[in-house]
């Protein structure tokens, strides 16, 4: 029930906010200052997609502008360019900055990270896999990649803490480390395209996995405390590649969330730094990828 008192003592606040600019129609598509715009997976997974309704506008309302923020990350914009979103058509506003728009166009979602995907989901993600790549530059990508969680979120969130001595050894079998985070939209659609086998911890990098050929071999390693292979497995299959999730003995009850006596509050425990058993993987690996881990070095 709307309390009318509130609102009447909040309405002269909001009338007194005069828009720095008077936009005609747009189509608004992040959230601003959304919890998870920034997060690269649920970004691609949850709110690419939406364009999906920003094309189909756009085919009657040519004179339709997508509104984003000032604050959207490289990565998202170079997004942008790939779909063929010309710059011209983009309205960059600063979060405080207010607006007046006459027509505005609201995205619903096409999917979310614990639903099954939809066709205009694909739609809009199938773009970036048809996106043609110099020959010679394609050569250079490597065939075998370990992905790295080095670059994870302050050096904490969900950090493999133990994946230094995994890369020395995975190293002398041909892999090399590879951070998604660090490559432009181009250079990681050519890794994943010319990758043959790719390992490595859970993490948003795996969401590249749409842009894998036919055949390559994916192995992610889970820790017992946050699981979502499920996810990952769709895009896998999609693109006609082989997908393995691996994760070592846990004992105890499973659980996402536990209180803090620290805090007070409940926390996440699937952002808690891990370690994986290198034993254990050298022995898992030599089984899945004889023709490449024939024995421990």
């Amino acid at each position: 029930m709307i309390d009318s008192e509130a609102v009447k003592a909040w309405l002269p606040r909001y009338e007194a906010i005069r828009p720095v600019a008077v936009l005609n129609t747009c189509f608004y598509f992040v959230f601003v200052r959304g919890a998870l715009d920034f997060n690269y997976q649920h970004w691609m997974s949850e709110h690419l997609p939406r364009l999906w309704f920003y094309f189909q506008l756009k085919k009657y309302l040519p004179q339709l502008k997508l509104i984003v923020s000032r604050e959207m990350p490289r990565y998202q914009i170079e997004a942008l360019e790939l779909l063929g979103i010309p710059v011209s058509d983009i309205v960059f506003l600063d979060p405080n900055q207010p607006v007046e728009v006459v027509n505005l166009y609201l995205p619903g979602f096409v999917s979310t990270s614990a639903a099954e995907v939809s066709k205009e989901f694909w739609d809009v993600l199938d773009v970036f896999s048809e996106i043609p790549l110099n020959e010679a530059a394609s050569r250079a990508y490597p065939e075998y990649v370990w992905l790295s969680r080095g670059d994870a979120k302050d050096g904490k969130n969900r950090v493999l803490l133990n994946e230094g001595e995994i890369i020395n050894w995975i190293k002398s079998y041909g892999f090399q480390e590879v951070k998604a985070s660090e490559l432009s939209w181009r250079e990681k659609i050519g890794t994943f395209r010319n990758a043959k086998v790719i390992v490595g911890p859970i993490g948003a990098g795996f969401q590249n996995i749409n842009f894998c050929s036919r055949g390559t071999r994916i192995i992610m390693l889970e820790p017992a405390h946050f699981r979502c292979a499920e996810w990952f497995d769709r895009f896998a299959s999609r693109r006609g590649c082989s997908f393995f999730a691996l994760s070592q003995a846990f004992n105890g009850n499973f659980r996402y969330w536990e209180k803090s006596p620290a805090l007070g509050e409940a926390v996440f425990l699937g952002n808690f730094p891990w370690s994986y058993d290198l034993d254990l993987l050298k022995d898992q690996l030599t089984s899945l990828l004889p023709d490449i881990i024939r024995c421990p070095p």
